[in-house]
This record gives C-alpha cells, sequence and structure tokens, in this order.
C-alpha cells in the first residue's frame, strides 16, 4: 500500500503538470488563431488597396510600398502557421500523455483496491509450515540481489534528475540552518543580558539538527519526487536529528522508549524492503508486534506516560493516552497472530501502520520544539497568554495530522 501510494502521488503530480502545460498550450493555439485571422483581415484591406491603386493608376512607389507589405503579411502568417503547427503538435502528444496518466493512475486505483480485497484470506501458509521455509530459502538470495540493485538504481536516479528535487531540498537546509544560527545568536545574547528565555526555545541550540530534521522529513514525505528507496534511506537519517531534539525534553527514563521507536521502524525498513519473501516477512512482521506491543506495556507500566514532555496536554497523557496504548496492543496481538497464521496481508496492514504511527508521533514531537523564529519576539516580550495558544494549536495540529495518517 506504501508503494502504490508513493506511485499515485508522483503520477497525480505529473498529471498536474502536464494538464498545466496542456491549459498553457492551449491558451497559446487561440492567441495564434487570433492573430492569423487579425492578419487575414489586414491582408484583406492591403488587397483591396492595391486593386484601387492600380486602378487609379498611383504612383510605382506606392504600388512598390502596397506589394512590399502584402508579401510582409503573407511571412508572417506562414510563420504563425508553422508556430501554430507546432503547438497543435504539442498539445497531441501532451493529450497522449494526460491520457496515459489517467490509465495508470486507473490501474494504481485497481492495484489498492486488489490489495485491500483479499486482506482477510491466507497469503500463506503458518510459520512453522515446512512448505513456507523450504520456499524462503530458494528465493531469499535472489530477493537481497535485487534489493541491493533497486536502492542503487534509485539513489543514481535521484542524485542525476534535478526534478527530483535534491537541489530545492539542499537550498532548504542551507536557508533553515542559516536561520536557527541567527536564533541561537539573539537566545544567547538575550541571556547573557539577563533577558528571560523560554524553555521552548532551547531548539535553536541545535540548527543543524533543527534543520535538518525538516528537509529530511519534507524530501521523505509522500508529496516529494524523490524515489521511493530514498524516501526509505532519508526517513531513516532524520531519526539522527529527531533523536537529539527528543532527548533533550524528556525524563531521563523515556529515551529507551525513542530508540526502541527508532530500531523497530529500521526493522520494518528491512522487512518492506524485504517484501513478498515467504517466511521472513511473516517472521519479522511477528517479532515488530511482540517486541512492539512490549514496548508499549513498559511505557503503560507505572504510569510512565506522565514523564513525557510538558507540550503534552495532561488530559492526553492520563486518560487518552493509556485507552490509545491499550487499543494500540490490541491491534498488535492481531498483527502478530495473522503473521503467524499466514494472513500476511492483513499483518502487513495492521503492525506497520502502529509501528509507523509510534515514528510519525515522535517526528511531530520533535517538530513541537521547530517554532518558527517570529516566536522569540513573543518570548522577549513575554506575551505569556498568547505562547500558551500557539503551544496548544501546534499540538491540535500535530494530533490532527497523526489521526489523519492513521
Amino acid at each position: 500500500m506504501t508503494a502504490i501510494q508513493a506511485e499515485q502521488a508522483r503520477w497525480q503530480q505529473r498529471h498536474q503538470q502536464v494538464n498545466a502545460r496542456l491549459a498553457l498550450l492551449t491558451r497559446r493555439a487561440v492567441e495564434l488563431r487570433a492573430a492569423h485571422e487579425t492578419l487575414s483581415h489586414t491582408a484583406t484591406a492591403w488587397e483591396q488597396t492595391r486593386e484601387a491603386a492600380q486602378a487609379e493608376q498611383a504612383p510605382p512607389a506606392i504600388l512598390q510600398q502596397v506589394v512590399a507589405t502584402l508579401a510582409a503579411i503573407g511571412a508572417a502568417q506562414a510563420q504563425l502557421k508553422s508556430q501554430e503547427d507546432s503547438v497543435l503538435g504539442l498539445q497531441s502528444s501532451l493529450a497522449a500523455e494526460l491520457s496515459r496518466c489517467d490509465d495508470i493512475l486507473a490501474q494504481l486505483a485497481r492495484a489498492q483496491k486488489l490489495a485491500v480485497a483479499g486482506m482477510l484470506s491466507r497469503e500463506n501458509p503458518p510459520i512453522w509450515s515446512h512448505e513456507l521455509w523450504s520456499r524462503a530459502s530458494g528465493v531469499l538470495s535472489e530477493r537481497l540481489s535485487g534489493i541491493a540493485w533497486g536502492f542503487w538504481a534509485n539513489i543514481r536516479e535521484y542524485l542525476s534528475d534535478p526534478s527530483r528535487g535534491l537541489v530545492v531540498f539542499a537550498a532548504l537546509f542551507m536557508g533553515l540552518t542559516l536561520a536557527t544560527a541567527a536564533g541561537r545568536c539573539r537566545k544567547r545574547q538575550w541571556a547573557a543580558s539577563g533577558i528571560g528565555v523560554a524553555p521552548t526555545v532551547a531548539v535553536f541550540d541545535q540548527p543543524f539538527s533543527a534543520a535538518l530534521m525538516v528537509v529530511l522529513w519534507a524530501a521523505s514525505s509522500p508529496a516529494s519526487a524523490a524515489p521511493a528507496r530514498v524516501k526509505d534511506l532519508l526517513l531513516a537519517l532524520a531519526f539522527v536529528p529527531v533523536i537529539r531534539l527528543v532527548r533533550r525534553m524528556v525524563d531521563p527514563r523515556v529515551p529507551p522508549i525513542i530508540y526502541a521507536v527508532v530500531i523497530f521502524y529500521m526493522v520494518d525498513l528491512l522487512r518492506r524492503a524485504l517484501g513478498g519473501v515467504p517466511l521472513v516477512e511473516q517472521a519479522l512482521l511477528f517479532l515488530e508486534s511482540a517486541a512492539v506491543a512490549a514496548a508499549l506495556g513498559w511505557l503503560l507500566h507505572r504510569d510512565r506516560l506522565r514523564h513525557i514532555p510538558g507540550q503534552v496536554p495532561p488530559i492526553l497523557r492520563t486518560r487518552f493516552g493509556p485507552a490509545l496504548l491499550k487499543l494500540l496492543l490490541a491491534g498488535l496481538f492481531v498483527g502478530g497472530l495473522t503473521a503467524v497464521l499466514g494472513f500476511t496481508r492483513l499483518a502487513r496492514m495492521v503492525t506497520p501502520a502502529i509501528l509507523n504511527g509510534a515514528a510519525l508521533a515522535l517526528i511531530l514531537l520533535a517538530a513541537l520544539r521547530v517554532w518558527p523564529l517570529d516566536r522569540l519576539q513573543m518570548v522577549r516580550k513575554h506575551i505569556d497568554l498568547l505562547e500558551n495558544w500557539t503551544q496548544r494549536l501546534f499540538f491540535w495540529a500535530a494530533v490532527f495530522i497523526w489521526f489523519r495518517r492513521i
């Protein structure tokens, strides 16, 4: 489903681009047709002028000027006709490309339905089946070589194709780094002069991590044009600045769960890369379900939720948080059991969704620290009420993004 969604986003973007170019060419064709008609009327008027000049036996210089003007009009008409033919040819090519995009999007929509339609049917034998073990040993080596080739091909494509966005994200990283570095200098000036600075501005102590997290998250988002394998790598790299930002926000007892989320997510990236290999994927799905369930149980034990950062409202930590974690534990039980029994498609939908949700929550938690730079002015003026409402707005926006993605 993730691969299909990524392809859908890519082809929808291409569809929009082709549609915009087709609209531009249509406007150009209308302009050329109007100019051609204007020249036709002008040519008719000059033909009548030549006939009148010949009838009145006008001086030869006037007749020559009329003839030259008609020749210039004819040349301009020929040029316009050539441009119009070129535009019509491009329109035809773009219309064919638009039709191709529509066909591929329709195929992807059918693939989505097929991916969901058989979710409740058994796809593989149970994990203890001898048949499953023999099939796995036969395809694993071939699959590993294909994965390595796919990663390398995607990386080369990303580095060589400017339309994939590498240059844009590099420029964005430079700009964000300069902005956060400037914020760090301002914060230090205020601290040295005795002006109060809120703890939330601590993000400016790590300008590179803040900028890198934003850029890598954007580059690996579904809207990015980066190839699928490159997105996986960029998202894996994004957890390095995420950990650096979040680690300073939480109680010292919480970081182990942060590291666990990152490790589980890396394992899931491996599982996705090995997708389709019998036994291996089922075993990884079961291990992920069991490990994530253990981590959630550890988080529920002894009310460890109350040690997460202060930006999270108490009502979420004390009421909604535990209830949500218990619901996720039930989902992990279903995901692990279905993976063992061979309902791989269902397990592939349930367990990774919970794991991706944990990773997304971690990224959003780090994003809560990357405030807009204009908050420095708010902190400097000690507008406590506005700052409180801003925190709430950012937090509930993050909650909305999380639920929508899940």
